[in-house]
């Protein structure tokens, strides 16, 4: 408490009382150097500390597991994203569209078609992730972290066991990262993560609305040029239709129940009011 305190700037009686047990500027960054140091527990495969199903969900995992709904209508999204990803580009996938638009949805159909790709051998001992997709929010990832430099060495352990995998980190909105994890955008989770991203030791998939994209511009610009925009548009009246259509069939297969003929018009209908 002592030690997080004093790296807010303390002035006045409490930073007097901090000085008057001993905590000085050196002593805080000696202990912080050590701290950061310190030998980082992992799984007994060598790859991911542990604690990391605390913080991520793998998508591939749950895809294997069948626990991901196919997506209907954006197949042209899915390919040029998993395209982006492919390629290795310097700049990071960021998706963006209006709220409810679907662009979660394209990031869970790329993670089921990755899947196909990349099943593990029955017999390894350890399983192979290189390009998996990991699924967290903000404050997933500083959930607990309550001290000086907890949720920063969450994150730096995070970052190592996804870089060293070739694994994707896939984070559900753009402006949370900037505005959580310390005073102000610049000591947020986006500060801390963009000298990754610009090395290339971590790789992103984001999202955004239009409105969040032009405030992550104003509050922390550089955080925004690392990213490559796809733009996810709203399915027309003809491809929301033919998607509801096959989401319902889908529905009354997996639990055995007829469906009013006019469901899809009614959802779509009342969706849009």
């Amino acid at each position: 408490q002592l030690l997080n305190a004093l790296s807010q700037e303390i002035r006045g009686p409490a930073g007097e009382l901090l000085f008057a047990f001993g905590v000085t500027p050196g002593a805080l960054r000696e202990h912080m150097r050590a701290f950061r140091e310190a030998p980082r527990p992992m799984r007994s495969n060598g790859r991911e500390p542990a604690g990391l199903g605390d913080v991520t969900r793998d998508l591939v995992e749950a895809a294997r597991a069948d626990r991901l709904d196919p997506v209907i209508g954006r197949d042209a999204e899915v390919r040029r994203l998993l395209t982006i990803l492919e390629r290795r580009q310097k700049r990071h996938p960021l998706l963006v569209g209006e709220a409810g638009v679907g662009k979660s949805t394209v990031v869970l159909e790329a993670a089921r078609r990755l899947s196909r790709l990349t099943t593990p051998e029955p017999e390894s001992e350890t399983e192979e992730r290189a390009g998996g997709f990991y699924w967290t929010n903000a404050s997933r990832l500083i959930a607990g972290m309550a001290y000086l430099g907890q949720w920063e060495e969450r994150c730096e352990r995070l970052i190592e066991a996804l870089s060293d995998s070739g694994a994707i980190l896939c984070v559900d909105n753009l402006l949370d990262l900037v505005t959580t994890g310390g005073q102000g955008p610049h000591d947020s989770l986006a500060a801390f993560f963009l000298p990754y991203l610009q090395r290339g030791e971590l790789r992103l998939v984001t999202e955004a609305t239009p409105a969040e994209l032009q405030a992550c511009q104003r509050l922390l610009p550089g955080f925004v040029e690392v990213f490559q925009i796809l733009p996810v548009p709203t399915l027309d009246a003809t491809q929301a239709l033919a998607a509801l259509s096959q989401i319902i069939a889908t529905q009354e297969q997996r639990h055995a129940v007829a469906a009013d003929p006019n469901l899809d018009r009614l959802v779509y209908r009342l969706f849009h009011r």
